[in-house]
């Protein structure tokens, strides 16, 4: 087992506790759940009742080659030597009989995590929700030979799938069409890319928005739940494009400052607020917008730091020309930050008809093959332990099924995973089972 735990590891893998474990990378969390199993096992809890799950095959595989290591030597030490190792697991004020019918049957654990049927469930949450899905095949919904597609034909499925919505957005679908140039407007290439990370990460999301409102009621019922905001940001914007066509003379004062600049950030932005004084005799508040967003906002719509040069010197000792301005740049924030609310509603409109066509073609492209990817073994299994009509027979099968489960690297493991694992281990706690025999759960 290496060197004896410290007090802190003791008392975590003790197995009437149950524990988490935060620490720094390297500090021995893993070498920690390996003899913690080790203790379970010592203490006569069966193989089979031991459920420990990783995060990745190869964690999986590192500590099945730890614990076994650990076993083996059990199997191979002198009686000091294992009388020491045994020892080294326990907490201070913790005692266990060590006399020779306990070391014997110490070296007897590796022969039986061996050949224990069924084994010593050590795998990922992947692999332990895909058996599960295996064993009720017909209550989950799925055939009984269904598949975990391995990374790389998941990616070849995802980017066949996102070609194909390109396809029907370019060719076929016009409201496709218009989701994907509001999304993509003004975007590199690389954007797609970013697209279609985003869909799959948030995919959860989008498909319970998409189950909820068709595509005909989307937009109603996102802007619905900007609400308020989206309406306030509305009402302010049209006043304070009044505000602006109220500024006529101070942008025309403004004009007069700046044709005697010779500043070439002044001489640039003349024309613009040029443009916009013509647009205000014309009343046409859309220009007069997009000619001061030019001639007096950054590119990113903030007003600018230093703000023209020659203005600013002027304006010292012009405080009616100054106040102007900045109710100027006030009113042109303000219509600013209606347009990002009204950009947020359409975008996510737009995201979300997107991303149903995207995601009902990777699920058709899925079943072709009866494969399901990572995050539809987790999704499948919330629904068998959950909502399923059957869930209550399926507890009662698995009751009784583990009486420890152990999570490696908890810290990578999602919402929707540890809702599973809280459904497995709620009878852990009841109170007819704690009376009947304690149950831990590890992570």
């Amino acid at each position: 087992m290496g060197n004896p735990l410290t007090s802190e590891q003791a008392a975590a893998v003790r197995p009437s506790r149950s524990a988490w474990i935060s620490a720094n990378a390297g500090s021995g969390k893993t070498s920690v759940l390996t003899a913690r199993v080790a203790r379970c096992l010592l203490e006569g809890v069966r193989p089979d009742r031991l459920l420990c799950l990783t995060y990745t095959r190869a964690a999986a595989g590192e500590m099945k080659t730890r614990l076994f290591a650990t076993l083996g030597s059990w199997a191979m030490e002198s009686d000091r030597a294992l009388r020491d190792a045994l020892d080294g697991l326990l907490e201070s004020d913790e005692t266990i009989p060590l006399d020779s019918g306990s070391l014997a049957r110490a070296r007897r654990l590796f022969a039986q995590a061996l050949e224990y049927p069924g084994g010593l469930k050590i795998q990922t949450i992947h692999s332990f929700g895909l058996a599960l899905l295996r064993r009720f095949p017909r209550e989950a919904g799925l055939s009984p030979g269904i598949r975990l597609l391995d990374e790389q034909r998941m990616h070849s499925l995802e980017l066949a799938a996102f070609r194909e919505t390109l396809l029907a957005a370019c060719m076929e679908d016009e409201r496709l069409g218009d989701a994907y140039r509001t999304l993509v407007a003004g975007g590199s290439s690389a954007l797609l890319d970013d697209l279609r990370a985003e869909i799959l990460q948030n995919r959860a999301t989008y498909q319970a928005f998409n189950e909820i409102h068709a595509a005909d009621t989307q937009e109603d019922a996102i802007r619905r739940f900007l609400g308020d905001e989206t309406r306030s940001a509305a009402t302010e914007a049209r006043k304070a494009a009044s505000d602006l066509r109220a500024e006529a003379g101070t942008l025309s004062q403004v004009v007069d400052i700046l044709q005697t600049s010779d500043k070439v950030t002044d001489r640039k932005r003349l024309p613009h607020i040029l443009a916009a004084v013509d647009a205000i005799r014309r009343k046409d508040d859309e220009r007069v917008i997009r000619q001061l967003r030019q001639g007096l906002l950054n590119r990113d719509g903030k007003v600018p730091k230093s703000p023209f040069t020659k203005l600013v010197n002027y304006a010292m000792d012009e405080k009616e020309l100054w106040d102007g301005m900045h109710r100027v740049w006030h009113a042109l924030e303000t219509i600013e930050h209606a347009r990002r609310i009204e950009t947020i509603a359409t975008t996510s409109v737009a995201a979300a008809q997107f991303a149903a066509s995207f995601l009902d073609r990777y699920q058709i492209a899925k079943r072709a093959e009866a494969g399901l990817d990572f995050e539809d073994v987790i999704e499948r299994v919330s629904l068998l332990l959950h909502r399923s009509h059957a869930r209550d027979w399926i507890r009662y099968r698995l009751d009784g099924g583990f009486d420890h489960i152990l999570v490696d690297e908890a810290q990578d493991t999602s919402p929707a995973q540890w809702a599973t694992l809280k459904r497995l281990a709620d009878e852990f706690f009841s109170a007819e089972e704690t009376a009947e025999r304690h149950r831990s759960i590890f992570a």
